[in-house]
């Protein structure tokens, strides 16, 4: 199951003696090992060290992102706090916010709890289940799965006797329309999750929990009455969940956030879809309004009452604002100064053991932090940055990445391969996504990207950015790789009439911009390609002028001369094709790739006059890479579909998706010009994914695995890079390996040889 992480590995003596085992049922001297004799091993060697990362499956990079939807906070170490998001994991900040790193629990992580006295123990919940820490997230078991489709753990809370409670089940309207599956109720366990009784509120779906922790058994349960009148309840359990009351909350609409005062945990309040925030002094036995001073129909979709100041609560709204009151909710202020716009509050945390230390998850913006009780926030290092538009690797530093993102901090850069991210966006509009890249190979330091409202440039690696001048809708950008003081970005705005499309150009790095645009038609320009060998040979792509009036645009054109005139390239493109993406071959330029969106891949050999289809029935390709180094072999991004791969010119595709879930929108493909069969991938919401691609078995196709292939093959199970400068290990030279042999190749592979 995903993030469980309870399997055992094999050590490398049980590996040796396993081996030993197998090698006395094979013939003392075998002339030779077979493929099939190889699959054996591997996969023995396999149980001895997991594979490394990335080879031969997908691995999240980062950078540490999502859509925030739980947060929790480490009692006794001030600045530790965990952060869990819709599809991307578990993360821990041990600083306060600035540097995240990732837990290991993958996919979907909607609800948090941690163990009062012993915050080592944390679990976790969401549409995989309920998952176990026991070493503060370093390693996870799976203590509940979630059986039925789409089911999700929405809530968890834990007492100080350990019994932990689950509220499952509580969904939006728009999945029930869709179907989704929201009945729930609470499910308990009293032996840290090995074990779990439903408790009531059967069919109920439970959006929040809430525990008094100052009587035992007592807790509160936020819900939705049914699906027909979505109306919100506020249940009361004094006896562990096994009976429930409906504590009579006043009419009002949609799921229920509840908070409970630490100060006086009789007083508890109520916030609901509609925008309402109700509040006790009983317990619950009646409620009174309390939302004076917040904005009318906003959804209330956190709440958090500070432990060390009585009266004080905050309220995070749909919008992404966040509300305070000091006199325990007659009246509520704004508190969001510094908060992204229309992001969505949807998760509020206060630090328990730093007065005033608030933070907010930000459905887009990711996490902020306020050190002043809401006066002010800031970004904190865990950014919304999981939309990834584009990448672009250092041609001269190869584990040198920047990603494009929709987030706060929008250029995310790597200088370790994506082992840490740091936001790379000193001078680019806070909050502005950034939808294009591009590098100069010479000057690699040297970067351009475009935001919505101009194209900034960058001299120091993304250091500080300034912008350049050119305020049209930028879809993409592309430099000349023989004089990269020239460059060009392509126009249009689909909600223009015309949509003001066309090509820039500037001849001196961005200074100053003039267009280029004779021949061009009003239809988008949505992608653009450099011929390397020619370079005043350029493509671009189209998209559909706005239908309103009749549609017009689609297939590809082409200038020979700069920019200067353009002619149309698309015999042989369905009519109206938008080409969302284009990629030349560097070693034969007049084939080019076009990445159709609804038409799959084309194929040109003749410098685009004339196009055939290159596997035309791929899902909607958003991106394309060519592998330099390997003729015929390239990669197809999709939409919905993940990673395509062909090594014969686009004659035959197959998918490249191990380790890819939870959505396969790729928008953005990047190979490491060092290493080309490391491929990175942007994905739609989940940041980048990286894949090293290494044959394993008979790379040579003859039916004999040769002693290089074999120790390949050991190499990747024992998650080893290839040998360099290691001895042979065919010690008699005879092209076979002996079982001796093999006993220590496994060997050097353990002392690190291999």
């Amino acid at each position: 199951m995903t993030g469980s992480y309870a399997s055992t590995r094999m050590t490398g003596s049980s590996a040796l003696r396993r081996l030993r085992a197998l090698a006395r049922g094979f013939s003392p001297a075998p002339s030779a090992w077979r493929p099939a004799a190889l699959g054996c091993v591997a996969l023995l060697l396999a149980g001895a060290h997991g594979a490394e990362a990335g080879v031969n499956v997908w691995t999240s990079l980062g950078p540490p992102g999502g859509p925030p939807r739980a947060l929790v906070f480490d009692p006794t170490r001030p600045g530790t706090l965990y952060v869990g998001t819709t599809f991307d994991g578990l993360f821990k900040s041990e600083d306060g916010g600035d540097t995240w790193s990732a837990t290991g629990l993958t996919g979907s992580v909607l609800a948090l709890a941690i163990l009062p006295g012993n915050p080592m123990r944390l679990y976790a919940g969401g549409y995989d289940g309920i998952f176990r820490s026991t070493d503060g997230g370093g390693t996870w078991t799976a203590v509940y799965s979630t059986t039925r489709v789409f089911e999700q753990v929405a809530t968890l809370a834990v007492d100080a006797t350990g019994t932990l409670y689950a509220g499952t089940g509580a969904c939006s309207c728009d999945e029930r329309s869709c179907g989704v599956d929201c009945s729930g109720g609470v499910l308990t366990s009293t032996d840290g999750g090995n074990n779990w009784q439903s408790t009531g509120l059967i069919d109920t779906p439970v959006a929040t929990l809430a525990i008094d922790a100052t009587v035992p058994g007592t807790l509160y349960a936020g819900t939705l009455d049914d699906f027909g009148s979505q109306r919100a309840i506020v249940f009361k359990s004094t006896d562990g969940g096994t009976t429930w009351m409906n504590t009579g909350l006043p009419d009002s609409a949609g799921s229920v956030a509840v908070a409970i005062d630490p100060t006086t945990p009789r007083t508890v309040y109520a916030g609901t879809s509609d925008g309402h925030i109700f509040k006790t002094t009983d317990g619950g036995a009646r409620w009174t309004a309390a939302s004076a001073g917040l904005p009318d129909m906003i959804a209330v979709l956190a709440l958090a009452t500070d432990p060390s100041t009585p009266r004080t609560v905050y309220a995070g709204m749909h919008d992404g604002r966040v509300f305070k009151t000091t006199d325990g909710g007659a009246m509520w202020t704004a508190a969001s100064a510094g908060l992204p716009d229309d992001a969505g509050s949807v998760a509020l945390g206060i630090d328990p053991t730093t007065p005033g230390a608030l933070y907010a998850g930000t459905g887009r913006g990711g996490v902020f932090k306020s050190t002043d009780a809401g006066g002010t926030w800031v970004a904190t290092g865990f950014r919304g940055g999981r939309q990834v538009y584009a990448l672009t690797v250092d041609p001269t530093a190869a584990r040198t990445l920047y990603a494009a993102t929709d987030g706060a901090g929008a250029v995310f850069k790597t200088t370790d391969g994506g082992g840490t991210w740091g936001p790379a966006s000193t001078g680019l509009p806070d909050h502005a996504g950034v939808v294009a890249l591009a590098i100069d190979s010479t000057m690699p330091t040297t970067l351009y990207a475009r935001t919505a409202d101009d194209v900034y440039k960058s001299m120091d690696g993304g250091g500080t950015w300034n912008a350049t001048g050119l305020t049209s809708n930028v879809l993409a950008l592309a430099i000349d790789p023989v004089t990269p003081t020239t460059l060009y970005a392509a126009t249009g705005d689909y909600d223009e009439l015309p949509a003001n499309a066309g090509v820039f150009k500037s001849t001196d790095a961005g200074a100053t911009w003039a267009a280029a645009n004779t021949g061009l038609g009003n239809a988008p320009i949505v992608a653009l390609a450099v011929d390397p060998a020619t370079p005043s040979t350029i493509y671009a792509g189209t998209g559909i002028d706005n239908c309103d009036f009749g549609c017009s645009g689609g297939g590809v054109v082409k200038t020979t001369d700069g920019g200067n005139a353009w002619n149309a390239a698309s015999t042989g493109l369905p009519d109206g094709a938008i080409v969302n993406a284009l990629a030349i071959d560097p070693n034969t330029p007049r084939t080019v790739y076009a990445g159709t969106y609804f038409n799959g891949v084309f194929k040109t050999t003749d410098g685009g006059a004339t196009w055939t289809a290159a596997d035309a029935g791929l899902p909607l390709v958003l991106a394309l890479a060519i592998d330099p180094t390997r003729a015929g072999t390239l990669y197809a991004g999709t939409e919905g579909g993940g990673v395509f791969k062909s090594t014969d010119g686009g004659r035959t595709w197959r998918p490249l998706n191990p380790g890819l879930t939870y959505g396969l929108s790729i928008q953005a493909l990047a190979l490491d010009p060092a290493t080309p069969n490391r491929l990175y991938a942007g994905r739609s919401g989940a940041g980048v994914f990286v894949i090293e691609q290494v044959c394993v078995g008979d790379c040579s196709g003859d039916g004999v695995v040769t002693i290089d292939e074999l120790v390949i093959a050991v190499s990747v199970a024992l998650g080893r890079p290839r040998p360099s400068a290691c001895q042979s290990l065919d010690t008699d030279g005879n092209e076979t390996l002996t079982v001796d042999e093999l006993i220590a190749a496994v060997n050097a592979s353990l002392n690190g040889c291999i």
